[in-house]
């Protein structure tokens, strides 16, 4: 195999890039070295910082956790006297609750009594409405016929002082036809057929007389017997009556008069 000068050269240069190129990779090399130290010293660094960050914060939260739980030892102590206290509370509540049930209960049956005798006092308030206006009806029946009652008293004493006028103005009329009749007959005496006569006409007068007399006392009577609680008073009448006698002049005369009349 022969060898020129020129491939002397080539492989003189390949060895020097190559060597070149082994330089920059160890440079390269140390270069990396150099800087994962320095990051490895950082990261040492950052790690001490970061466990005595740990231990302070697992510090705190050991001293936090602690206060937890006093706080929550406190909590609970404070949780259970509410808590007993809530239990008494609630035992008074029970008990104010029994005790408003039982008045609940009595106020329900009061409420029912009321309600009992609400009823029954509108039942007897309807009777008793009732009966009012029963003896309202009655009441205006008794006033009607009171008011007739009245109406026919007020006629009848009308009836009756009208009768009594009349009456009394016949008996004034008849006494004073007899007075005339006792005045002639008087002076007739004498005379036995004349005498006769006026004592038939007198006996006639006088037998008209006794009628009219009788029927105005069966009226006043009979009307009486009807207003016996109004007529107090009641007029009688005296009639005299010539006697019938043997002879002309012993005639007895009886006056006749009504009440105050001669």
């Amino acid at each position: 195999m022969s060898s020129s000068p020129f491939g002397l050269n080539e492989s003189s240069q390949s060895s020097a890039s190559s060597s070149k190129a082994v330089l920059a990779a160890l440079r390269s090399l140390q270069d990396k070295i150099r800087r994962l130290e320095s990051e490895r010293s950082q990261a040492l660094s950052e790690a001490t910082e970061l466990r005595s960050q740990i231990k302070i914060q697992e510090q705190e939260q050991e001293h936090l956790k602690q206060r937890e739980n006093l706080a929550a030892q406190k909590s609970l102590a404070e949780a259970r006297t509410t808590h007993d206290r809530l239990l008494t509370e609630k035992t008074e509540m029970e008990v104010r609750v029994a005790r408003m049930e039982d008045r609940n209960r009595e106020c329900h049956s009061t409420a029912e009594e009321l309600q009992t005798k609400m009823r029954s006092l509108e039942e007897e308030k309807t009777r008793s409405m009732l009966g009012i206006k029963d003896l309202e009806s009655q009441h205006r029946l008794l006033e009607g016929q009171i008011q007739s009652m009245q109406q026919k008293e007020n006629d009848l004493a009308q009836t009756m002082v009208h009768e009594t006028k009349r009456h009394e103005e016949e008996m004034s009329s008849l006494s004073h036809r007899l007075q005339q009749l006792q005045d002639e007959l008087q002076s007739a005496c004498q005379t036995k057929g004349s005498h006769d006569m006026k004592l038939q006409e007198l006996d006639q007068l006088v037998g008209q007389l006794l009628a009219l007399n009788e029927s105005f006392v069966r009226q006043l009577t009979g009307r009486e017997s009807t207003t016996a609680a109004r007529s107090n008073t009641t007029k009688k009448s005296a009639f005299v009556v010539p006697k019938k006698s043997g002879g002309a002049s012993g005639g007895g005369i009886i006056a006749v008069g009504g009440g105050g009349r001669g």
